[in-house]
């Protein structure tokens, strides 16, 4: 209807798309998929002109027509649904109407925009009827629509086509190495790609079977038919396994609610038939930080990765899709044991494994696709059709009372006579595996036999309290508390303190050396403490299958329904008690990326400091942030946090999100920038302001990386003049104030205010020396670079090579530490090309790019800045094949965040198309340089006006980037 009322009115010609309602909020979350990973979907978001999204949520002409609308809606989902009662519809009709209303009124542009970067919004005061009669006398929107539509239609054959032919899969060969004017006398170095991609893929290590820190319950019995249907939906198709044939991805859902031993049976299935998949993956799913991890863990175990690529999340999940989608495996060399009980076939066979997946859109990013097995266990029952257009799955049931007696004394070693009270027992339980298990183990510790147990557990369900978890879901035969069965009352105080405290820790590894620190009684009474008191403890947890432990790893893990137990039962107090603990522990283990601060009072320093950007905490920091996770969730419930408790938090908060950043994620990860700010700010603790300095601080640094320079200059302006008040009234200096100068200095020469941006960064090089035990950082590197641009080269040579000579003699000459070496050796070699010493130029950015490698990857934006100039040097040495190769790779880089490296894709794009002239693809080159320039035009907007796309040169598109990437 769109395309044609256009043509009517503005004469537009056909080939545009036009989506609404449900059809459009599908349209939508596919180009927001597609426009984040643009790398991936380059052709498709290239090849669309334009699409116009019309109106909001909307209701029909009445209100029994809107429920009845309504429920519609919810049987197509799957949901059921019983018919609305005559007697209730004008009730119901009214409040769904309602609430349509308020629905449809809160549309604005926070929620429709997708963040496409030519993305026009235009608000239109109509209901859904309305704004589709374009033409309308009250309709003002058709001009402005028709205007959009017509110009983009004016230029879309030139559009597409640039766009398209600018970034295409060229052949790459690396040329052999030719000595040319100003190139090396030595033996060429063939620089590595920056990416997996246009190399030869790496080989993959199979077989791979991921379940190692999953032992096989050897009291495993029954649910063969759920074993069985599982079986037959995942289980690899016999007459396909000797074809190259994809058969689809293949997927099965566990549903039910916690305790039924989903877990449990999804294990078993794994080790009952690893030996029929090529590889099978555990993931825990509860999180996507977790999620995250585990594909990093899994690209490098799998081989896809080294461990040293293996930085960012984003480029791991990728690289892991990427062989999931397409699962080859090597045709000889495997491991002869595996290709003797392995099928044989031409892609290999896996087996994914979700586990916990509560919220099963969690998934969308991490979702695969081609041929393989999911299996799924989740809380939510829509995890059966989340990712699939029919249902593909069960909701699990609890045991049958025979089933479950019999399982009960297979784990008690019961005799035939045990049978009247294991039914029994199994019949007031409700089948639920996880409360059998414990009553078990309460019968083995105790020595007791089950009519005895039937006995004690019919006495105490008599006066059995309120306190703990009740599920009701399918088992109305099921009255007690699940934390009665546990018998948490029958514990030992100070096993019990233990297992309250476990229940705020993430429960899948929980890492016993944070309870290495002594707790004082006034933390938490009763609390296990010494040596053989915390053995004692423990043991009594282990007996009474409470929690399990990893032997190998010291870990400890539980299942989640024994946390909600545990804490339910807690007064609020207790929980705020038992919160402020884990606060102290985790912050006393982080490794916190900021330095001491004497603003700050010693009991809110962390025991380990100042290791901003090492890579060598990034392990300790992946195994503690699923901890700082669960206490942002359980937050909500706290109450009368003490003030020092909330600013610990907030500082964890903070310094997390730091740490996902460095590891990629530079959007606010998990909101704990947010929550930070928001704790800090409304907090009546006398050190706050510290904490405001550090947040304004990472915020800044953040911004200023993804080319956001206004809000990165209001940041770190905030943050530098809260320091500076406090540090003149104290006559004091430390190194955050130094920092602040260096932020600061970064902001005013990204500003082109030179002298001002080179007087802040030797304010701060003088409070870093008289600190004492200085090493250089990458603050002398953009001082250096601050220098070229005044033109004083001099300066810039004797500050970049002392500063490279003082770190090595400190940290050594193959220095990992951090890419700070990396960078100072980075701008060095921007130096030795302005002094015309091409060679060393070349040998410093050779240098400078294996030491990004091996600190921060292949995958991060510093990397991709020293790959732009050794493909300048390709280019100067006329190895175009090289330098096209390596610009193609680090278009990709780029590519990852369009949004905020549309700076770098117009720059390297130029590049590219000097390169393309270069071996001759001339109308190639036309385009990828017209798209660099259309590039360049929305970037700068009016500032680009008058410019002519002729007479641009290299210069024109390095001034667009921040000038540490010049």
């Amino acid at each position: 209807m769109l395309p044609g009322r256009l043509r009517e009115l503005g004469g537009a010609p056909s080939g545009s798309g036009s989506a609404i309602d449900l059809g459009g909020l599908v349209l939508k979350q596919a180009i927001c998929i597609a426009n984040e990973q643009l790398y991936r979907y380059e052709s498709l978001v290239y090849s669309i002109l334009g699409i116009i999204f019309l109106s909001t949520p909307h209701l029909s002409s009445t209100p029994i027509e809107t429920l009845q609308a309504t429920y519609n809606i919810l049987r197509a989902s799957g949901i059921k649904v019983p018919k609305p009662s005559a007697d209730y519809a004008a009730d119901e009709s009214t409040i769904i109407s309602n609430l349509a209303k308020r629905f449809e009124s809160l549309v604005g542009k926070l929620l429709c925009t997708t963040h496409a970067p030519l993305e026009q919004f235009l608000a239109v005061p109509s209901g859904h009827a309305d704004v589709c009669r374009l033409g309308d006398d009250h309709n003002d929107s058709l001009p402005a629509m028709i205007s959009f539509v017509t110009s983009a239609w004016q230029y879309a054959e030139r559009t597409i086509t640039a766009r398209l032919e600018a970034s295409p899969e060229l052949s790459m060969t690396n040329s052999s190495a030719v000595n040319t004017e100003g190139s090396s006398k030595t033996d060429f170095i063939k620089v590595p790609s920056s990416t997996g991609a246009t190399s030869s893929r790496r080989e993959p290590k199979l077989p791979c079977m991921a379940l190692d820190a999953y032992d096989r319950n050897k009291d495993f019995f029954g649910r063969e038919d759920v074993l069985d249907l599982i079986g037959q939906a995942l289980l690899p198709q016999k007459e396909k396994m000797l074809s190259s044939e994809n058969d689809g991805l293949r997927q099965f859902a566990l549903c039910g609610f916690g305790g039924l031993g989903k877990t449990e049976i999804a294990l078993e299935f794994a080790h009952r038939h690893k030996h029929k998949f090529d590889a099978v993956f555990w993931v825990r799913a509860d999180a996507s930080s977790k999620l995250n991890q585990t594909y990093c863990d899994l690209s490098v175990r799998l081989g896809l990765e080294e461990p040293s690529d293996s930085k960012n999340y984003t480029v791991s999940r990728e690289v892991l899709k990427g062989w999931l989608s397409d699962p080859w495996k090597p045709a000889a060399g495997q491991d002869e044991a595996f290709k003797a009980a392995a099928p044989s076939s031409a892609q290999a066979t896996w087996l994914l494994i979700f586990d916990n997946a509560d919220d099963p859109y969690v998934l969308t990013d991490f979702w695969p696709q081609g041929s393989g097995s999911v299996l799924i266990t989740s809380r939510d029952p829509l995890a059966k059709v989340a990712f699939s257009t029919a249902p593909s799955g069960i909701d699990l049931h609890p045991l049958r009372e025979q089933e479950g007696a019999t399982l009960l004394k297979k784990m008690t070693h019961g005799t035939e006579n045990a049978d009247a009270a294991a039914r029994n027992i199994s019949n007031s339980v409700g089948g639920l595996p996880l409360a059998l298990a414990q009553i078990a183990s309460i019968v083995m510790r105790q020595d007791l036999t089950l009519e005895e147990m039937w006995v004690l557990y019919s006495d105490r369900s008599e006066h059995s309290s309120l306190h703990g978890l009740n599920f009701k879901p399918n088992t109305p035969q099921y009255p007690h508390s699940i934390a009665t069965v546990w018998a948490f009352e029958r514990l030992r105080p100070a096993a019990r303190a233990f297992l309250d405290v476990l229940a705020f820790l993430d429960p899948d590894r929980i890492q016993e050396d944070l309870f290495a620190e002594s707790i004082s009684d006034e933390m938490l009474p009763d609390f296990p403490t010494a040596g053989s008191s915390y053995r004692e403890a423990r043991t009594d947890l282990l007996q009474s299958s409470l929690v399990k432990r990893n032997k190998e790893s010291f870990e400890l893990t539980m299942h989640r329904l024994v946390q909600d137990a545990a804490r339910a039962k807690l007064g609020t107090r207790k929980f705020n008690a038992i919160f402020s603990l884990i606060v102290h522990l985790i912050w006393s283990n982080w490794p916190s990326a900021m330095p001491k601060a004497f603003l700050q009072s010693a009991d809110l320093q962390p025991k380990i400091t100042n290791q901003r950007l090492v890579v060598g905490r990034w392990p300790r920091c992946a195994a503690l942030y699923p901890h700082v996770l669960r206490l942002k969730d359980l937050w909500q419930l706290t109450h009368h946090i003490p003030p020092v408790v909330k600013m610990k938090f907030a500082a964890l908060l903070n310094d997390a999100a730091w740490y996902q950043n460095e590891r990629g994620r530079t959007r606010d990860p998990d909101g704990f920038f947010e929550a930070s700010l928001d704790i800090c700010e409304n907090s009546g603790h006398p050190n706050k302001d510290a904490l405001l300095i550090d947040i304004h601080f990472c915020l800044g640094a953040i911004a200023a990386d993804s080319n956001r320079h206004t809000a990165s200059r209001e940041h770190k302006e905030t943050s530098f003049a809260i320091q500076t008040k406090a540090y003149e009234e104290l006559e004091r200096v430390d190194e955050r104030l130094a920092m602040n100068y260096a932020e600061l200095a970064i902001s005013r020469v990204q500003d082109g205010r030179y002298d001002e941006g080179v007087a802040a960064f030797l304010r701060q090089q003088e409070i870093s020396k008289s600190l004492g035990n200085y090493i250089p950082q990458s603050r002398e590197a953009n001082l250096g670079l601050a220098y070229m641009m005044q033109g004083k080269l001099l300066e810039s040579e004797t500050i970049l090579v002392q500063s490279i000579e003082a770190r090595q003699k400190a940290l050594g000459k193959e220095d990992k530490e951090s890419f700070r070496t990396g960078k100072l050796i980075y701008a060095l070699g921007n130096l030795r090309a302005l002094q015309g010493r091409l060679d060393e130029s070349y040998d410093c950015h050779v240098d400078a790019w294996n030491r990004f490698l091996a600190t921060v990857g292949n995958q991060d934006h510093r990397t991709a800045d020293v790959g732009h100039k050794i493909a300048e040097h390709y280019l100067r040495r006329c190895q175009y094949d090289d330098a096209l190769t390596i610009t193609n790779d680090i278009l990709k880089v780029w590519k990852r965040d369009p949004e905020a490296y549309t700076p770098e894709i117009a720059r390297t794009s130029f590049l590219k198309s000097t390169i393309q002239e270069k071996l001759g693809l001339v109308e190639q080159a036309a385009k990828t340089r017209s798209e660099a320039c259309r590039l360049r035009r929305q970037w700068l907007g009016d500032a680009a006006a008058g410019d002519g796309d002729d007479s641009l040169q290299p210069k024109d598109f390095d001034g667009l980037v921040t000038f540490w990437s010049r």
